[in-house]
C-alpha cells in the first residue's frame, strides 16, 4: 500500500476556549482503501510551529479521543492528527485556526498552591453538536448540585448529575439523550447549574 489515507480534524477546529482540566472531545474523519491502522494526537503551544505535547499515541481510530486539556496557558493551541495506514504510510492534519486554554486559577505561596475556584458555568463545547458535547462547570464550595437538561418549554430532558460535590472544576458529556436513553430532536436546549442557591444558565443546540 503506497498510497497514504486521507485525515480531516474536525475538533478543535480553532477559536474555541478550553479550561484546563476540563474534558474536551476530539473528532476527526480518516479513511483509507485497505485500513487505517493507527491515530496519533499532538498538542502546539504556539500556533503550529512545534508540536511538543503528545495527547495520545494510537489513539481509537473511528471514535472520538475524549482529552483532558492540561493545566497550561496559552491563546495559539492547536492539535495536529497524524493517521497511518496498513503500510504506514502517514497523513496530517491540524487545526485551522488556533484555540485558547486558560489555567485553573491559584493563589498563595507557589510552593504550596492553592486553586481558587468560582460558580461558573461554561459554555458547552461543541456548540451546536451533533453527537457529543462537553459541559464544564466550576463549584467554589461544597453542596447539593444540579446539572440538567430542559427543552425550550421548561420540561425536563435529561438529569446529568444529581447529588453532592466538593469545590472544584467538572466536566459532563452529553450524548443528546433523554433520561430514557432516547436520542431527542433538533433545537434548542437549556443546561441549568444550581448550587447552594444559586443557578447558572447555557444554551445548547443540537443538530442532525
Amino acid at each position: 500500500d503506497s498510497i497514504p489515507p486521507t485525515v480531516t480534524l474536525l475538533y478543535p477546529n480553532g477559536g474555541e476556549s478550553f479550561a484546563a482540566d476540563s474534558l474536551v472531545p476530539i473528532r476527526w474523519n480518516a479513511y483509507d482503501e485497505t485500513k487505517v491502522n493507527r491515530i496519533d494526537l499532538f498538542l502546539s503551544l504556539d500556533g503550529g510551529i512545534n508540536y511538543t505535547d503528545t495527547i495520545r499515541l494510537w489513539a481509537p481510530v473511528y471514535t472520538p479521543y475524549v482529552w483532558k486539556v492540561p493545566n497550561k496557558s496559552s491563546k495559539t493551541c492547536k492539535i495536529k492528527v497524524i493517521a497511518y495506514d496498513s503500510g504506514y504510510n502517514p497523513i496530517s492534519d491540524e487545526s485551522d485556526v488556533s484555540f485558547g486554554v486558560t489555567m485553573t486559577g491559584v493563589a498563595g505561596d507557589p510552593g504550596n498552591r492553592e486553586q481558587i475556584f468560582v460558580f461558573r458555568l461554561w459554555q458547552n463545547a461543541p456548540n451546536p453538536f451533533k453527537q457529543l458535547t462537553t459541559i464544564n462547570y466550576q463549584l467554589p464550595q461544597a453542596g447539593q448540585v444540579s446539572l440538567k437538561i430542559y427543552n425550550i418549554n421548561g420540561q425536563l430532558v435529561r438529569t446529568l448529575f444529581k447529588g453532592n460535590k466538593e469545590s472544584g472544576q467538572y466536566s459532563v458529556i452529553w450524548n443528546g439523550t433523554d433520561n430514557k436513553n432516547r436520542k431527542i430532536s433538533n433545537g434548542i436546549y437549556i443546561v441549568k447549574l444550581k448550587a447552594n442557591q444559586q443557578t447558572i444558565t447555557n444554551r445548547i443546540i443540537l443538530i442532525k
